[in-house]
Order: structure tokens, then C-alpha cells, then sequence
């Protein structure tokens, strides 16, 4: 697929992957991990038990119960079986409701080629990614998001980490980066994806990691004007933050964070490299207070029409 050019951002509906890259099956472990595993502390702790009292009693490490109640290993059956025991789980619901999830999580594939690159965090991420209807994200003056990057703005971004690290940046994680971007480009931005709603500084545009930076500003425009049964994704809505709304200083422009919805719920937040998770025990507080200062912040920065008569003046001056 040619990524540097506006192929990047209409992509042939037969061409794009129906699934996210990480679940190439359309099914998501860490989703399901994470509900089992609240499911586990909410119990334990009906129980008034410790980590450290549940791990003495089946000869496990306290770090073994701490990663199945976040959701980061398997849990099988018979030890799931042994908890109702000693955690006193006496309702068939319950426990036929928990059975089910780790019998179903047991069955799940997932893309594994990512994980010697990626650190947990990021693949958790990317899963509640996965089962997302919404995107929302806002992107501060340094990078375009990553679904957004042409191939050679991003080997020009590559280029420049190495130049910092470049013990961290070999060709083959270089080429492997490459083409986790692609593949998520095709995720999002293809006829029918998820909604997209994207707030970009202005400052992004001005970086010049890659100098005809034109192709992703009318890439922007176009998806912008994209319509129903248009090539691109009709469901991608971009608004610019401009240098001239003194939204500077403000904690919302501080660094860029995005807010992952499921059904117009909030399920999952990344701030920076941090990412907060809401579970079947409750919804995180902090999930919910990004999706509002998400929402205040539509409020202040330019219209979707108003962005592309910006983007315009860029591209005539370049």
C-alpha cells in the first residue's frame, strides 16, 4: 500500500483489515483478563482476605495473585474453581459468569509479534483500542498520531529517535514499528472504522521531521469533508487548536492523552505513557475527567470547517 500518498487515508474497503492488528481475530484477551481479575479482587476483598493470605493458601507468590487481579495472566479453570472455595463464592451465577470468561480467554489468539518490542502497558492499551467505538485524542505540538503518519513522516520520526537511542532502534524493530503503524492506519482510518475525534495543536504541523508535510495536511482536509459512502472515513472528525485561542498553559495542552469509549462509555485513558483503566468493579474517576476536559476542550478550539480553511492556508504556503 502506498502510504505517501492520500491512499494513506482512503483505503479500499476490501484492502483495510476488518480487526485491529493486535486481535487479528476480532477477539480481545486483555478486555476480558481485566474484568475476571476485578472480578477475583472484589471477591477477596468481600472476603476480607490480603493477596498475601490468598497466595499462602494454594502455595503461590503474592506477585502471582497481584497479576491475575490486574488482569496481565490467565487464570484456569481449577485455580479459578479453588478461589470459590476459599473465597466463599457460593452463587452458580457468580461463578458460572467467571467460568465462562476464563474459558472463553483461554480460546483467545492474539498477534504476538509485537511483544518483544512493546512493553505491557502499550499492549493492554492497545487491545481496549480494539474493542473501542470512539476514539478521542488530542495531539500537543510535538507528532501527528501515529494512525495519522504518513510512512515517511514516520521513517523521518524514526530516524530522529535513533539519532538519541539508536541502541533501541535496530532495523528490524525499525521495520517491525513500520509496520505496526500501517496496519493500525488501516484499522482506523478505513470506510466504516471507528468514530475518530481528533483535537491537533497547530504546532504539529509545523514540524518538520518531514518537510512536504502537505500530504498529510490534505489528507487531513479530506477526511475531514469525507461523507457517507465516501472511500474515506466518514467517521473521522478533526479540529485544530490554534495558536491564537490562549488555550496554552491549560492542563489539557500540557500532554497528549487520548479516551477510549465503548458504546459512548469510557473505558480506558492514556495520558502521556500512564494509562487508566475503568473495570466491571467501577469506573475510574480519572477515565471520566479526561472525557470531560476532552469535551470542554471541543468547545474552544476551531470547527471542523474552519479547520480546513486553515489547513489550506498551510498548504498554499508550502
Amino acid at each position: 500500500m502506498p502510504m505517501d500518498d492520500l491512499e494513506h487515508f482512503a483505503l479500499d474497503r476490501s484492502a483495510a483489515p476488518e480487526h485491529h492488528p493486535i486481535a487479528p481475530d476480532g477477539k480481545v484477551a486483555v478486555v476480558p483478563m481485566q474484568q475476571l481479575g476485578s472480578q477475583i479482587k472484589a471477591q477477596r476483598e468481600r472476603r476480607g482476605m490480603t493477596q498475601d493470605e490468598v497466595a499462602e493458601t494454594f502455595d503461590w507468590s503474592q506477585s502471582k495473585v497481584a497479576r491475575m487481579e490486574a488482569g496481565e495472566v490467565k487464570v484456569s479453570v481449577n485455580d479459578l474453581r479453588g478461589l470459590f472455595r476459599e473465597l466463599r463464592i457460593k452463587s452458580t451465577a457468580t461463578q458460572n459468569a467467571m467460568l465462562d470468561t476464563a474459558r472463553n480467554i483461554k480460546k483467545i489468539k492474539r498477534d504476538t509479534a509485537y511483544d518483544r518490542l512493546i512493553p505491557l502497558v502499550d499492549r493492554q492499551y492497545w487491545q481496549y483500542e480494539a474493542v473501542a467505538t470512539r476514539l478521542a485524542t488530542y495531539a500537543c505540538g510535538y507528532l501527528f498520531p501515529e494512525f495519522l503518519q504518513t510512512e515517511a513522516y514516520a521513517q523521518a520520526v524514526e530516524q530522529t529517535v535513533r539519532t538519541f537511542a539508536p541502541a533501541h532502534c535496530n532495523d528490524e524493530d525499525a521495520s517491525l514499528r513500520q509496520r505496526w503503524r500501517q496496519q493500525r492506519a488501516a484499522y482506523f482510518l478505513r470506510p466504516g472504522g471507528p468514530v475518530l475525534d481528533v483535537i491537533l495543536d497547530e504546532a504539529v504541523l509545523l514540524r518538520k521531521f518531514y518537510d512536504p508535510a502537505a500530504t498529510i495536511i490534505r489528507g487531513l482536509q479530506r477526511l475531514n469533508s469525507a461523507e457517507p459512502g465516501d472511500p474515506f472515513n466518514e467517521n473521522v472528525t478533526i479540529r485544530l487548536a490554534s495558536f491564537d485561542l490562549s488555550l496554552y498553559g491549560s492542563s489539557a495542552m500540557v500532554c497528549p492523552y487520548t479516551v477510549l469509549s465503548m458504546n459512548d462509555q469510557p473505558v480506558a485513558t492514556r495520558y502521556g505513557w500512564t494509562l487508566n483503566e475503568s473495570t466491571s468493579t467501577g469506573r475510574s474517576e480519572n477515565v471520566g475527567d479526561f472525557q470531560d476536559d476532552f469535551d470542554r476542550l471541543t468547545l474552544r478550539v476551531l470547527s471542523p470547517e474552519d479547520t480546513n480553511d486553515r489547513l489550506e492556508k498551510y498548504i498554499s504556503a508550502m
